[in-house]
């Protein structure tokens, strides 16, 4: 990954956007452990990647590089895991489409996707591919992390 200026990626106007979902996570790492901070800054990072125009490897950039060292919400908890951040932030885009069409079939009728709130989206779509792609990490654990994590919001 090259070096690029700080929030390069999200226009300035999208910066107050990422400000909200940066309080969101540091509203929640005062309360977990360390692997469910590593949740929580997927969850950021999956909530920004529409800004980066679903960019993963832009938004890992920004948040390993710029984020992880300086935004003091993140120096708040334990230091993130940068693998387990950079597995879930990367591998969600892959398997998007079939994640968001289980999460789809599972919402009420009349209800779309779309109309859940961005970070709650980014919630499910990391849960959901943690469930699938994560065999060593017990589901439950799973579901009650991001659980909490969706109490949090």
């Amino acid at each position: 990954m090259g070096s690029k200026p700080h929030l390069a990626l999200v226009p300035a106007d999208r910066e107050v956007a990422i400000r909200r979902v940066v309080s969101v996570g540091a509203a929640v790492v005062e309360r977990v452990t360390v692997v469910a901070h590593g949740r929580v800054t997927v969850v950021v990072g999956l909530d920004a990647l529409p800004l980066a125009g679903g960019d993963a490897e832009s938004v890992a950039e920004e948040f390993v590089q710029h984020r992880f060292a300086s935004e003091p919400e993140f120096r708040a908890g334990p230091p993130p895991d940068e693998e387990f951040f950079l597995a879930i932030l990367q591998g969600v885009p892959r398997h998007q489409v079939e994640i968001d069409r289980s999460i789809a079939e599972s919402l009420a009728e009349n209800w779309k996707l779309n109309r859940i709130d961005s970070i709650l989206r980014a919630i499910l779509r990391a849960a959901a591919f943690e469930l699938i792609d994560r065999p060593d990490v017990p589901g439950k654990v799973v579901i009650d992390e991001y659980v909490e994590l969706a109490h949090a919001c």
